[in-house]
Order: C-alpha cells, then sequence, then structure tokens
C-alpha cells in the first residue's frame, strides 16, 4: 500500500496539506510561491520558493530555473532546453551560458514594483506587543543599483526603546533608528530578507549595559521582521555569578 506524502504550508492564515504527489510545478507570484497541482487548482504561501523546494524528495522535483521548481513526473517532453508539463506549461531550463549573457537579478523588486506591507494588520497585532518589534524591507534601487533596508513598520515598544515615531521614520532608512539600525547587524538582516530562515543575534544594545537578543525571521521574501527582548537582568546576573570573591 503507498503511503501519502504531503507537504504543509500556511495559505491565507490556514494550514493546508498539499499531496506531494499531486504537485506538478511551484512558481514565484509576485510576492508568493504558488503550487500547481495536477488537477489545475493552486495553492499560494508566504513561504520561500527555497524552503518549500527544501522540504520536497529531490529524486522527484528538480530546480530548473530562477524561481520555477517542476516534478519530473509531470513533464511531458523536454526540446533544446525547453520543457513542456503536462498541463501545456512551458518552462525553460536554465543553461550555464544563460548567467554569461544576462546580468544576475536582484533577489528583491525595486520598491516602485513592490506592494506595500500590510502595516494596518501589523498595527492590529503587534501594536501594543510588549516586546519591541520592527519590519524591515530590502529595496534596491534599479536593478543594478544599491540596496538598502527601509522601516515599514515599528510597534510602540520599540518607538520607546529607539526614541523615535514610526510615523517619522516611515519609508526611511533603518538608519533611522539609531538601535537596530547599526551596521553590525545588517548583513543578519539581509541573509534572513533574501534566504529566509531564522537567525538570532545576542548583543550589548549601548554603552549603559542592557543586553538584547534579536529574533530576525522573514515573513515575506524580501523583508525581516526583528524582535527584541531584553536580556540585561539574566546578562548581569550571569556576570555577577562568574565574577564575584
Amino acid at each position: 500500500m503507498r503511503e501519502d506524502r504531503y507537504l504543509t504550508v500556511q495559505s491565507d492564515y490556514h494550514k493546508v496539506q498539499v499531496p506531494v504527489d499531486e504537485i506538478m510545478y511551484i512558481t514565484i507570484d509576485g510576492r508568493k510561491t504558488k503550487i500547481t497541482r495536477a488537477d489545475g487548482s493552486s495553492v499560494s504561501t508566504n513561504r520561500s520558493l527555497k524552503d518549500v523546494f527544501g522540504d520536497l524528495p529531490g529524486d522527484v522535483f528538480a530546480s530548473i530555473n530562477r524561481g520555477i521548481v517542476v516534478s519530473k513526473n509531470y513533464v511531458r517532453s523536454e526540446k533544446n532546453g525547453l520543457l513542456t508539463m503536462k498541463d501545456g506549461t512551458k518552462f525553460k531550463r536554465r543553461v550555464r551560458g544563460d548567467r554569461k549573457e544576462k546580468p544576475k537579478e536582484t533577489p528583491v523588486l525595486p520598491a516602485e514594483d513592490r506592494k506595500n506591507v500590510p502595516v494596518e494588520e501589523l498595527k492590529l497585532w503587534l501594536g501594543e506587543l510588549p516586546m519591541p518589534v520592527c519590519m524591515l524591507e530590502l529595496v534596491y534601487k534599479g536593478r543594478s543599483g544599491s540596496a538598502s533596508f527601509v522601516v515599514r513598520f515599528c510597534n510602540s515598544a520599540m518607538e520607546a526603546l529607539e526614541q523615535v515615531r514610526f510615523d517619522e521614520i516611515r519609508d526611511r532608512s533603518v538608519a533611522a533608528m539609531p538601535g537596530v539600525g547599526r551596521a553590525k547587524w545588517l548583513t543578519v538582516f539581509a541573509d534572513v530578507a533574501i534566504n529566509g530562515g531564522v537567525r538570532t543575534v545576542e548583543d550589548a544594545w549601548d554603552t549603559q549595559g542592557r543586553f538584547m537578543r534579536l529574533h530576525c525571521y522573514q515573513p515575506q521574501p524580501g523583508c525581516c521582521g526583528v524582535v527584541l527582548t531584553d536580556l540585561t537582568r539574566e546578562n548581569r546576573l550571569v556576570e555577577k555569578l562568574f565574577h564575584r570573591g
């Protein structure tokens, strides 16, 4: 008897289990990952395509080009690097020469092509959370320009910690936040915004001896959410324990 395998994803605030054997191909659709099934139906999720691909059996699924993963079981034909799926959809397989013929694409769309982070929803759910929270978005100035993080949201606890007003720093560079915007953490934020996953950093916050844990996660591709936990008390207890007498 065949054992069914399922891929579990979050879609519109609900967990959906998609039978792996029914997945025909997976593509990037705007800011979401779109999973197309053999019956023509589809499921969209905020999980990155890289993350979804990692949960699928490597002997069946293949990444054939940027933002395209296909099931070998649903490939009808392939000719000159062009794959035709069983529903008639065609995909071009990436070849080694492709990377030499065109410049590397930026992993995040320019700001003018992006949809806004849902600030009102974030205010509703995170606005009064006692932990400082902010949402950063990695934005490129044109396809070959420099990249920088802009502040899309911060809650009242973060405003108090950074001594800023969200209305004044909204859509401005993260440098407007003297604590979170320090250069030593930007590489962590960029790694999470581009590659997904979760990163945790613990470090001194200021010269007054405050110590913070920065918990970074990817709420959607191109963004990094930062949640702060004050570890000052715990850190001071540890210091006393190891430095007494």
